[in-house]
């Protein structure tokens, strides 16, 4: 009996559900590159295959599988000992989902292809992963605004680093994206909400009202007695509260419950966001820099001059949540929500048509991505990055002159990964000394007790890496690697550290 066959539809449901099919078409349309693999590094790809990216690539020396390999690597069998260790590993990778695409790339030595590899191929990928932190090999792919994913383990501990020289991100999935405007109603919610009286109401009618109708009722009357002022501290807001619940007629409403409950929220100003303004900000030195100017940059430029146009606001998304009220009443709220955020989507293709007219661009845009913009329009993520190597920067100013546990463990990873880097074997324990002396370049410290602790931890691995380290961080890094492919939900900027002794990670910045 044959396998009965799964459509994509029903294959990715799951996770469908989190980046969409827009994040799926990417996914399938991607090429991810594999550069001297570890175990860490292919439980990440492991994160990547399943989900279907459509290519990866693993660039190796070529070896054969030995009974050591099989102690550390999930993807190899009893029966796999002396094939070629990269076209086993890719073979097995590939069981795990038929529509992924792969190959092997194998190089007489790592050492001299990392001097020697161009940007010509770098360029056929969209992602790259890579063990250590290869100086050239990082500029070259900034260059190219390539995603780099650096990712390893040693012992109890693990280490990330993003690398991209720009990142924009549309599709941040934020927890809300409701805006209601009930603080700034447009003239023709102010006419429906006026146009409902409450007094005289039986307890059934009443009972029927949506809850932001209430909200900006009571909002009103709040104004009407202090003043035009609005509840600002805690106390006015209970006080508020206090109001809204003086009008219930009996217990049990459950629309007063939702007024009461969500009232908080509505004090929540919907104008721009401090991510969106800084964005705004850079728009000079992008519209200055023609080469720069990205189809984000249009759409942003767009949507500044409508908010310079529309009192600050944002063009509204017109989703209105659940709420209990009578069918009639929630229908004619939301028809209100939804002509209002046509008009102003219809204003907001006009201010981008006008920003493409003046730059002469051929750029279009399709309905889904404008759509999708505006829905998003006050979550934007944009980010910049450094090629810099850790081991270049002032690791002072990276961790903000805190030396916590953390950042122990991070200087650890860095004296490793440079003595790595330098002398191209792991250092053995009794390069302790040595190292701890070399700290010094990197961080003043008074007491190097801790330091001297954790590098004594990642030593005596001797490179090893563990299953439960590596399981860890490959789901950390499969994670981080489909933000950057699907371009969805914001990624890490830019470096993390995994503490398994004490099961804690910290993240910085390198810029």
């Amino acid at each position: 009996m044959g396998l009965i066959p799964i459509n994509k539809q029903e294959k990715y449901d799951r996770q469908l559900r989190l980046w969409a099919s827009s994040g799926q078409t990417r996914l399938e349309h991607s090429s991810v590159l594999v550069c001297q693999p570890t175990i860490t590094s292919l439980e990440l790809l492991k994160n990547l295959v399943l989900p279907g990216i459509g290519h990866f690539t693993i660039l190796d020396t070529a070896r054969s599988v030995s009974e050591r390999d099989l102690a550390a690597n999930f993807y190899l069998r009893d029966d796999d000992i002396g094939k070629d260790w990269a076209e086993t590993v890719v073979k097995n990778l590939g069981e795990l989902n038929e529509d992924v695409e792969s190959e092997v790339i194998h190089v007489k030595d790592m050492d001299d292809w990392w001097v020697e590899v161009t940007q010509d191929f770098w360029a056929n990928y969209d992602l790259v992963i890579m063990p250590y932190e290869y100086q050239r090999a990082l500029r070259d792919l900034y260059e190219l605004n390539i995603p780099t994913i650096v990712i390893n383990t040693v012992g109890f501990y693990g280490y990330m680093r993003v690398v991209t020289q720009e990142f924009e991100v549309v599709e941040t999935h934020p927890e809300t994206l409701l805006d209601l405007r009930v603080l700034n109603p447009w003239p023709e919610l102010k006419e429906y909400v006026d146009g409902i009286k409450m007094e005289g109401m039986s307890v059934e009618t009443q009972s029927q009202v949506p809850y932001l109708v209430i909200q900006m009722k009571a909002l009103d009357r709040w104004k009407s007695d202090h003043g035009g002022a609005i509840p600002k501290t805690s106390a006015e807001k209970e006080e508020f509260k206090k109001l809204i619940q003086s009008w219930r007629m009996e217990y049990g409403q459950a629309n007063f419950d939702e007024a009461i409950d969500n009232a908080r929220k509505m004090f929540i100003q919907t104008k721009v966001r401090s991510n969106v303004e800084d964005i705004f900000n850079k728009l000079p030195q992008k519209f200055f820099e023609a080469n720069k100017i990205t189809p984000f940059w249009l759409l942003v430029k767009a949507l500044k001059q409508f908010v310079d146009k529309n009192d600050g606001f944002l063009p509204l998304k017109g989703e209105l949540p659940d709420m209990d009220s009578s069918t009639d009443q929630y229908i004619g709220l939301q028809n209100i929500y939804r002509s209002k955020a046509e008009s102003d989507l219809e204003s907001f293709k006009s201010e981008l048509q006008s920003v493409l007219t003046s730059l002469d661009t051929a750029q279009e845009f399709t309905e889904t991505e404008i759509r999708t913009f505006v829905k998003n329009a006050n979550h934007l993520f944009f980010s910049t990055n450094t090629s810099i190597a850790l081991n270049d920067t002032n690791f002072s100013q990276v961790i903000s002159g805190y030396m916590s546990d953390a950042a122990v463990v991070l200087l650890a990873y860095l004296l490793i990964e440079s003595h790595i880097l330098e002398h191209h074997t792991f250092p053995h324990l009794s390069s302790l000394d040595v190292l701890l002396d070399k700290s010094h370049q990197y961080f003043l410290m008074e007491d190097t007790h801790k330091l001297a602790n954790v590098l004594y931890e990642m030593l005596r691995s001797e490179g090893v890496e563990l299953g439960n380290t590596t399981a860890l961080m490959g789901g950390i890094g499969g994670q981080e690697a489909i933000k950057l492919i699907t371009k969805q939900y914001i990624p890490l900027d830019n470096v993390l550290v995994f503490d398994g002794l004490r099961n804690v990670t910290e993240k910085w910045k390198i810029e």
